[in-house]
C-alpha cells in the first residue's frame, strides 16, 4: 500500500481515503470512484430512486415517521451511498439552468438524509449552523456543503441569513461559474428544499422536463397549509421562511405578500395591506419518535394516508419530512464552522 496526497491509501486497484479533520463530514469520500462521469440529470436520477426505494421501505404511509435505525444496516441504504461516489466525477457545467435546479435540489435533500443516518441530527442552534455549512458531497472534485448548494447554487450565490453573512462563493471560486445566474434563480426553490425539520416543506424528487410544474405544486401546497388569514382582522400569519428570506420573494412587506397571494386560491381573502405575523418555526425531528427542543422524547401516534401518491419528475412517491432517530455522532465537530476550509482545489 502506498498514500497518495496524504488522503488515499492504494490497495491493488481500490483506493480509500483517509477520514481526516477536513473530510470526515464530506460523506462519499470513503472509496474513490473509479468509472467515468454522467451527465448531471441522470445521475440525480438515480439517486432519486434510491431514496424513493428508502421511502418505499423505511417510511411511513404517512410521512411522518422513518425507521432509522433499521435504514442504517440496510442493503438498500448500503447500494444509495455508494451511488453518491460517482457524484465525484460529475461535470455539471454543461447542464441548463433546469437541469441544475433539479438536480440540486435532488442532491440536497437526499445529502440530508444521508447525513441524519450517518451522523445524527443537530440538537442545537449552533449544531444546526455547523451541520448546514460542514456536511457535504464531493462534487467533480469539489466539496458541497448544504449552505453551498442552497445558498451558492440554488439561491445565485446570495448572502443566507445571519447576523454577518456573506457570499458563499467569493470572486475566483472555481464553485461560483456553476452558481445560478440571478435572472434564473427562482424563490420557489424555498418549498423544494428540506432540512429535516418539522416545519420544512415536504421531500420530492424534481426534474429538469417538469421543473416549472412541480415547483408551482409545491408552493402553492406549502403557502396554503403554512399561511393563515384572517380577514375580519385583517391580519395573516406564515412560515418563518418568509421572515428568513423576506429579499427573495419582495422588497417590502406588500410585495411579498402580493407574491404569496398568487400561490393560493382565487377565493382567498388575502390583501397586500394586512398586517404579518409568523408561525414559531419548529426544528423538532418530525418522526415517531424524537427529542424536542426541552431534550423530551415526544411520540407521534400512526394516522392513515392522507392521500394519493403523487408523482414529480418520473418516481412516484408520498411526501414526507424526513427525521432521524439516529443519536448524534460525536465526530460531528460544532466547534470550527470553516471546517472544510482548506479542501483541496476550493
Amino acid at each position: 500500500a502506498g498514500r497518495e496526497r496524504g488522503v488515499l491509501v492504494v490497495d491493488n486497484s481500490t483506493l480509500y481515503r483517509f477520514a481526516d479533520a477536513k473530510r470526515k463530514n464530506v460523506l462519499n469520500v470513503a472509496r474513490r470512484y473509479a468509472g467515468s462521469g454522467r451527465k448531471g440529470n441522470e445521475v440525480a436520477e438515480e439517486i432519486g430512486g434510491k431514496v424513493m426505494a428508502l421511502r418505499d421501505r423505511f417510511i411511513s404511509k404517512t410521512g411522518r415517521s422513518v425507521d432509522y435505525d433499521a435504514m442504517r444496516g440496510s442493503p438498500l441504504f448500503t447500494e444509495y451511498c455508494h451511488a453518491t461516489l460517482e457524484l465525484q466525477k460529475l461535470q455539471v457545467g454543461d447542464m441548463s439552468p433546469e437541469q441544475k435546479t433539479a438536480f440540486f435540489i435532488n442532491v440536497y435533500n437526499a445529502l440530508v438524509i444521508h447525513a441524519h443516518i450517518h451522523l445524527g441530527p443537530p440538537r442545537s442552534i449552533m449544531q444546526r449552523a455547523v451541520f448546514f455549512g460542514s456536511v457535504g458531497y464531493d462534487i467533480g472534485g469539489h466539496k458541497y456543503s448544504l449552505s453551498d448548494i442552497e445558498h451558492g447554487i440554488l439561491r445565485a450565490n446570495r448572502k443566507p441569513p445571519g447576523l454577518f453573512p456573506k457570499r458563499p462563493f467569493g470572486e475566483g471560486n472555481p464553485r461560483l461559474r456553476h452558481a445560478l445566474q440571478e435572472e434564473e434563480f427562482d424563490p420557489r426553490v424555498h418549498f423544494a428544499l428540506v432540512c429535516g425539520a418539522k416545519s420544512c416543506p415536504p421531500i420530492r424528487v424534481f426534474s429538469p422536463e417538469n421543473l416549472d410544474s412541480a415547483l408551482q405544486w409545491a408552493t402553492e401546497g406549502f403557502c396554503q397549509e403554512e399561511v393563515t388569514v384572517r380577514a375580519d382582522k385583517r391580519k395573516v400569519k406564515m412560515s418563518m421562511l418568509f421572515k428568513w428570506y423576506h429579499a427573495d420573494f419582495g422588497a417590502t412587506d406588500r410585495e411579498m405578500v402580493e407574491w404569496i397571494r398568487r400561490y393560493l386560491p382565487p377565493d382567498s381573502p388575502l390583501e397586500a395591506s394586512f398586517k404579518i405575523s409568523y408561525h414559531t418555526y419548529s426544528w423538532d425531528q418530525n418522526g415517531r419518535n424524537y427529542e424536542d427542543d426541552n431534550g423530551e422524547t415526544v411520540t407521534i401516534p400512526e394516522s392513515p394516508a392522507s392521500g394519493p401518491s403523487t408523482t414529480i419528475g418520473s418516481h412516484s412517491q408520498r411526501s414526507y419530512v424526513t427525521e432521524s432517530a439516529a443519536p448524534a455522532d460525536p465526530d460531528l465537530d460544532i466547534t470550527h464552522t470553516d471546517e472544510f476550509s482548506n479542501y483541496e482545489d476550493d
